[in-house]
């Protein structure tokens, strides 16, 4: 028990990573946070502890305080590919396109059967609809890709489907993933946004009920449970999923949207 072994000894580096890595695997992020900062002061001078703090942060959505341990990552280590897919990523949330390639290019050039790097890459040429591209670089991640990160190279190919209007495809490569990943929530709620998209509510609300079912915080799931409701004119049911959606994330301004259209159409203002 990491906990324990903590109380034991607060310095035991090891827990600290262990323990950080499970609360980010559960997407409790702040936790995570405060346990790689921890490794940080305890291993000022590994490269992987910086990474970890600084992911953790890009995970909870807080891109300035994210930037400058992946920096410092590679100050450490810019030997390492995942440290530059890091801050390729970093970039990409915050829309500096250039950086971004330039960091993606060079994890590839460390590691060129790194499958993450060329499904972030993949990430970055949809987001420029350089799809040809996106395209290249997701046929290279499913070449390479071992079977624990092929959930984000299907990921990935949803969202260059999406780009490109194609919700068929869209649709069924999700389905792929579900078949693959039947216990992954992600997959049934990313399937029933493009079913949402594709004007089919009902198959819609069926993914959302499975991707709720099996992560209860997923605050996505809800807000776009709430969307189909109000798809299907369930006004009453559509309000409670949106504020349940608010309730695990503040911060979710496509519930904020959904609920304010919910209540326009009932009259209701609370």
């Amino acid at each position: 028990d990491c906990t324990m072994a903590l109380k034991i000894d607060p310095k035991e580096i090891r827990a600290y990573k262990l323990r950080g890595s499970i609360y980010y695997e559960q997407k409790q992020f702040v936790k995570a946070i405060d346990d790689f900062e921890r490794l940080t002061k305890l291993g000022p001078n590994v490269a992987e502890n910086h990474r970890l703090f600084g992911e953790a942060y890009q995970a909870n959505g807080n891109l300035e305080q994210a930037m400058p341990p992946l920096m410092q990552a590679i100050a450490l280590d810019d030997k390492n590919a995942r440290n530059f897919l890091a801050r390729g990523r970093q970039y990409r949330l915050m829309r500096k396109f250039e950086e971004s390639l330039a960091d993606l290019d060079k994890a590839v050039s460390v590691d060129g059967n790194y499958a993450r790097a060329f499904v972030e890459r993949c990430k970055l040429h949809t987001a420029t609809k350089k799809f040809e591209l996106a395209a290249t670089d997701c046929k290279r991640a499913i070449e390479i890709t071992p079977p624990e990160d092929a959930v984000f190279v299907y990921s990935a190919m949803g969202s260059l489907f999406s780009a490109q209007g194609e919700v068929a495809k869209e649709i069924a490569i999700y389905g792929d993933a579900i078949k693959l990943f039947p216990s992954n929530d992600l997959f049934y709620d990313l399937r029933g946004s493009a079913y949402l998209r594709n004007n089919q509510a009902e198959p819609a609300k069926a993914d959302f009920d499975k991707a709720i079912s099996l992560d209860p915080n997923n605050s996505s799931a809800y807000a776009n449970r709430g969307l189909a409701c109000i798809a299907n004119k369930k006004f009453d049911e559509a309000i409670a999923d949106l504020k349940q959606a608010i309730k695990i994330n503040p911060k979710s301004s496509e519930a904020y949207d959904g609920l304010g259209v919910a209540y326009t159409q009932t009259g209701k203002t609370d």
